[in-house]
């Protein structure tokens, strides 16, 4: 898989370059530390406690498929919902406790006029000390030279985490941006009507994902942070 900036290092990097400057090639490699079929495993398994769905489409205990899940996998063939990122992302910014996403925070008594919070249960996935390495490279991006250095332009003052993602010949754009309190994760795609049917992914988007994905997750935190997902 190539790198965003299309070029090869030959060095071992560790978490800060690869986040800021999205690199592929780090990912693909794994193999040459270790084993990389029981981390993708493991990964599975952290993703069902998320209440994440498995990809039907992938069996990570297929040996004939061994080394395409050792290329794809970790670089995005396992397909999840916007949702599903939402709730991945925000275990990793929540410091390794996994809450379930909530549309209802709250209900009211309309005869006794009482407010009850709803309940919400907490779990640990992951040490927080390594979510503090992650936390702090994905701030990375928005310096210069990172992948989402354009976004300085649109985002309040304050400290942000961003990644910035694309799929399927760049046809879909991906952007997570946060403050650590709120969450905002966009996509965006070209849609053609057919029949009344809405058909995505129908051109490549000429743009990279943080003048697209990047600009839409920054207005949206920038002029209404109550339509994020709160941590």
């Amino acid at each position: 898989p190539k790198n965003n900036k299309k070029s090869f290092s030959n060095q071992y990097v560790d978490e800060n370059p690869i986040i800021k400057d999205s690199k592929n090639a780090p990912f693909r490699n794994t193999d040459e530390l270790t084993e990389p079929i029981p981390i993708f495993l493991a990964m599975e398994e952290k993703f069902s406690k998320m209440n994440i769905s498995p990809d039907p489409d992938i069996n990570l205990s297929d040996k004939a498929k061994k080394m395409e899940h050792i290329v794809n996998y970790p670089i995005g063939s396992r397909r999840m919902s916007l949702y599903d990122i939402a709730q991945a992302y925000q275990v990793l910014i929540n410091d390794g406790d996994f809450i379930p996403l909530n549309h209802i925070t709250e209900t009211s008594n309309p005869y006794s006029i009482k407010t009850s919070k709803v309940t919400q249960t907490s779990i640990n996935i992951y040490n927080p000390t390594n979510t503090y390495l992650l936390e702090n490279a994905l701030k990375k991006p928005l310096e210069t030279g990172g992948t989402a250095n354009y976004l300085n332009n649109y985002l309040p003052e304050g400290e942000f985490m961003v990644k910035t993602g694309t799929s399927h010949l760049s046809r879909h754009h991906y952007c997570i941006v946060s403050d650590g309190d709120y969450l905002v994760v966009s996509w965006d795609s070209y849609g053609k009507l057919k029949n009344n049917d809405l058909r995505l992914g129908t051109e490549e988007i000429s743009l990279s994902s943080s003048r697209t994905a990047g600009v839409l997750a920054s207005f949206i935190f920038a002029s209404c942070s109550c339509c994020a997902c709160a941590l």
